[in-house]
């Protein structure tokens, strides 16, 4: 009797597309990892920038002198009106919207930091809810105003 050996049996052919599909799903698990990284990632990035445009916005309004003596002699943070970016959308007062994502800046003066020169430190916050709870960003800076 004559064994013939060509092709694979039912096992191996079971065996190896078992294999394909473990590798392939983990393969496709960092994809989706990455594409959600990566979106994050984006978010953050589009925060950091609208916490220096907001900076740049406040020190504008300071060199106008729009920005009312209470915000230097008190804790209350800097209502919007005051550094007006291109950013604010009409139908969110107070918020920022850009790229799909609603952002919620707060710019409040910095007593952790000492005035000096003349420079009073401020504090910019981004955050992604109206609540304020959570923080996706924050920078500092100095106004030539204040006491």
């Amino acid at each position: 009797m004559a064994h013939q050996t060509d092709g694979f049996t039912l096992i191996e052919l079971l065996t190896s597309i078992t294999i394909l599909a473990i590798v392939l799903l983990v393969f496709f698990g960092f994809f989706g990892q990455g594409l959600s990284f990566s979106t994050t990632t984006s978010h953050k990035q589009t925060a950091v920038h609208l916490a220096k445009e907001t900076l740049q916005a406040v020190k504008e309004s300071d060199d106008k002198n729009k920005i009312p003596d209470s915000f230097y002699s008190g804790d209350e943070p800097l209502e919007s009106k005051n550094y007006p970016t291109n950013f604010f959308s009409p139908d969110c007062p107070g918020c920022i919207e850009l790229n799909g994502e609603t952002f919620y800046p707060a710019v409040s003066p910095d007593r952790s930091l000492s005035e000096e020169y003349g420079l009073f430190p401020v504090k910019v916050v981004i955050y992604n809810d109206p609540s304020h709870k959570k923080v996706l960003t924050f920078t500092y800076g100095y106004l030539k105003g204040g006491s």
